[in-house]
């Protein structure tokens, strides 16, 4: 009865934020994502989920990381762990962006890929502020693109002293930029130096055309007053 009771909760959560946000920035949906609470002591299984084998990397990579995680744009599954309402605020964000963006997942090179991915947790975490409150844990560390060897010198205490391997350090640096681009990003939007349109027309961005994504990066940062010096 409570792993139901806690299923019925972790839904209601994500769909009222999905509610919000759309209603917030005009955004639209087809649906609402399948949602699974798994708690302590439950396991959770690759083969539940119904989906492609090619899958299977990131569902690993995402269960030992995450207490949330989303399997791109079908399912968000709540795992072990907390069950704070912020983490389910951020993947009701992604959620939303990826519906609205329609963002291809191939077909971009490696630096656009990256620029991407950053802004994708941006808006997670601006959702997730717009929400409630939420901790930025990256906020100390140095900026990837104006603090260049200092984030170098990081990069090595994250492989040499945490034993991060090379996809753990690239999901790190997202991370790091994504948050604090994202966190400043709802500082401008609450104080009214950002509009709303703005926020929409980031959600629904699609990057289709070749170097849009490296030149909506730039604007950004110069939007929320963090641009880039190279």
């Amino acid at each position: 009865m409570r792993l139901i009771n806690h299923q019925k909760r972790v839904e209601e959560i994500v769909y009222d934020s999905i509610d919000e946000l759309a209603e917030e920035f005009n955004l639209t949906f087809p649906y609402y994502p399948s949602v699974q609470y798994v708690g302590k002591g439950f396991g959770l299984r690759f083969e539940d989920l119904n989906l492609p084998e090619s899958d299977r990397k990131i569902f690993d990579c995402l269960m030992r990381s995450c207490p949330v995680i989303s399997v791109y744009d079908r399912m968000i599954v709540y795992s072990v762990g907390s069950r704070s309402p912020t983490f389910l605020h951020e993947e009701a964000a992604h959620f939303l962006h990826s519906k609205n963006s329609r963002i291809r997942r191939h077909g971009h090179d490696e630096v656009e890929t990256d620029k991407i991915l950053i802004m994708k947790e941006m808006l997670g975490f601006f959702g997730a502020l717009c929400l409630g409150k939420r901790r930025n844990p990256f906020k100390i560390t140095p900026d990837l693109y104006n603090e260049y060897p200092k984030a170098l010198d990081f990069t090595d205490r994250l492989e040499n002293e945490c034993g991060f391997d090379d996809g753990q350090i690239h999901d790190y640096w997202v991370h790091k930029q994504g948050y604090s681009m994202g966190q400043m990003l709802f500082a401008e939007y609450s104080s009214g130096r950002i509009p709303k349109d703005r926020i929409t027309r980031l959600f629904r961005e699609s990057f289709s055309r070749s170097g849009r994504a490296n030149a909506v990066f730039r604007e950004v940062r110069t939007e929320i007053g963090w641009p880039m010096k190279v």
